[in-house]
């Protein structure tokens, strides 16, 4: 993007997360340190934040771009909850944690332990 170029696969939303355990806050909210968690999902239009232990908070940004609204609990919403519940899922299933070694290297490694018909030992717990 930085040289003008678009991406293979863009999305059309940014994902946020926030852990708050650290905050003296989660005490107050009756929390255990795993559930002061929160996920966020923007789009254009929407913004939904998935709470761990409490329920979805919704904004309209074009209409409620201040955040002033919330529509987590509006019955007239349940289909667009669900699209960001769905988009949430689909980052969550596409989210590529590998960061040392891009796609490419790793299948010249593969092709060239299988041409070398070389096996390496598996160590647990070693990095």
């Amino acid at each position: 993007m930085l040289h003008g170029e678009n991406p293979k696969n863009w999305r059309s939303y940014v994902v946020g997360e926030s852990e708050y355990a650290s905050r003296i806050a989660f005490w107050d909210l009756g929390l255990e340190a795993h559930e002061a968690r929160a996920t966020m999902i923007r789009t254009e239009d929407w913004k939904y934040i998935f709470h761990e232990s409490f329920r979805p908070e919704l904004f309209d940004m074009k209409n409620d771009p201040e955040e002033l609204c919330d529509l987590g609990e509006d019955q007239a919403y349940n289909t667009i909850l669900q699209e960001m519940r769905d988009l949430m899922f689909e980052s969550l299933r596409r989210r590529r944690t590998r960061t040392t070694r891009d796609n490419d290297y790793m299948k010249m490694r593969e092709k060239h332990a299988l041409e070398n018909n070389s096996k390496r030992p598996v160590y647990i717990g070693v990095w």
